[in-house]
């Protein structure tokens, strides 16, 4: 189980990058970052200007074009363009072919799969964390282990990202979810912050009879579903921390006992006044725009709501707490993670422009794109957004990684189809354990 040892490193590169990005006051509505210079690292290398030194003479170079292709992009699709533009500035010879995957359900993964398999040109790709491990026992992956850029990420983040003493991939997101709230609306109504399952589910019985939803998400986007679901399914990942492991090697299945539990506390939940009935024909920024409303008062998600919240502009006080994701008497267990790594693909032939792009997002220029638009947490030593200094906090709670980037990839897939059908009162607790085994099955 990954707990204080895993975030007390995370933790203490948000200080860092706190003290480094003071006086910072950028959201995700600002288009230009501001270059933080990067901690000197262990070895003594400046991260933010270490760069390969194929870099040093432009004149003469030859045209290239690199594909890039990612799920991530910000709510009003200015990231990663203003990151490509700034990359492409520094190096005029290399043209960054932006490809947008979906990520509705599991369509980002299969697509990339397919792409990878077939050798369809990608140069740099965003990769999940639940697929990392088989798209290196495949090959997909190039090796980058000991390049220089990789000295720009904290200790505990390069470890996320390293498999039998080599590295894939840069760890590129620092996650942590949590229930954002209206602050406002709380000291207005006199409501306390939960500490458990129990309180959280009061909470919103005491909201809904006030005419408000309790909390919103986007269910037409199904990855959001997830997310929903983080409450209980954190809590059985808490509660029995080998229960993937053991289903993905056959000693455990999704119809046993303690998870269809876990499955009709859901579907209790999501039967009652605490989600919104409209919430089946939102998306992800819909329901950001609910909360931002006021129609809402909470919302399950990570840090990366904060981008498509601010860029509505709240007229209240937005707050975060911890998952209250242990019943009265259990320890709390957090969701914390590095959600995702940006890896050059092994069958590019451009690989030492790819490096260039992977040292330039690693950069203390690079990031701050990121960390700014798409207000995120990055684990770029230096680099920050004051506006996620609330989120700090809950990195310091005893957690693990995202439960569904614990499962096997059909199983994932399957699962967020499965909560949409939850959500919607079309499938029950045990119809939905059974399709979540049957997807289980096909792995090979």
């Amino acid at each position: 189980m990954k707990k204080k040892l895993f975030t007390a490193f995370l933790t203490c590169a948000i200080v860092i990058g706190l003290m480094a990005g003071c006086g910072n006051n950028t959201t995700a509505s600002d288009s230009t970052p501001t270059a933080t210079p990067a901690a000197a690292t262990d070895s003594g290398t400046d991260a933010a200007t270490a760069t390969p030194a194929s870099a040093t003479d432009d004149a003469d170079k030859t045209p290239v074009t690199i594909t890039y292709y990612t799920w991530v992009q910000s709510a009003d699709g200015e990231y990663p363009q203003n990151m490509i533009d700034g990359f492409e500035a520094k190096y005029p010879w290399i043209t960054v072919d932006f490809q947008m995957g979906s990520n509705t359900g599991g369509e980002y993964s299969e697509t990339q799969a397919i792409k990878l398999l077939a050798g369809d040109g990608i140069d740099v790709t965003t990769i999940k964390p639940s697929d990392y491990q088989q798209y290196i026992d495949a090959g997909y992956l190039q090796d980058i282990t000991g390049e220089s850029f990789l000295s720009a990420y904290n200790a505990a983040a390069i470890d996320s990202v390293t498999s039998a003493g080599k590295v894939y991939g840069i760890p590129f997101a620092e996650d942590v979810v949590g229930i954002v709230y209206n602050k406002t609306m709380f000291e207005a109504n006199g409501w306390s912050v939960p500490t458990n399952r129990e309180e959280y589910l009061a909470l919103c019985d005491a909201i809904a009879a006030t005419g408000v939803t309790p909390t919103v998400q986007g269910i037409k986007d199904t990855w959001t579903t997830g997310q929903e679901g983080m409450v209980f399914m954190q809590n059985l990942y808490g509660q029995n921390p080998d229960i993937f492991t053991n289903i993905n090697n056959g000693t455990a299945k999704y119809t046993d006992a303690v998870v269809v539990e876990t499955l009709q506390e859901m579907q209790d939940f999501f039967a009652s006044d605490a989600v919104s009935p409209e919430a089946a024909g939102l998306t992800y920024d819909q329901a950001a725009s609910y909360f931002v409303t006021e129609k809402a008062a909470m919302m399950s998600h990570g840090e990366w709501i904060m981008g498509p919240i601010n860029l509505g502009e709240p007229e209240f006080e937005v707050g975060v707490f911890s998952l209250p994701t242990n019943k009265a008497g259990q320890a709390h267990i957090g969701a914390v993670e590095v959600g995702q790594y940006q890896s050059i693909v092994a069958s590019s032939q451009h690989q030492e422009e790819s490096k260039l792009f992977l040292d330039y997002i690693s950069s203390a220029e690079g990031a701050q794109y990121f960390a700014d638009t798409m207000s995120n947490m990055t684990p770029v030593i230096g680099v920050s957004n004051a506006s996620l200094n609330m989120w700090a906090e809950l990195l310091s709670e005893d957690s693990l990684p995202f439960y569904y980037d614990q499962m096997y990839s059909g199983a994932q897939s399957e699962f967020l189809k499965q909560m949409q059908l939850l959500y919607s009162g079309d499938t029950t607790a045990d119809e939905m354990a059974a399709a979540l085994q049957a997807a289980q099955d096909m792995k090979e």
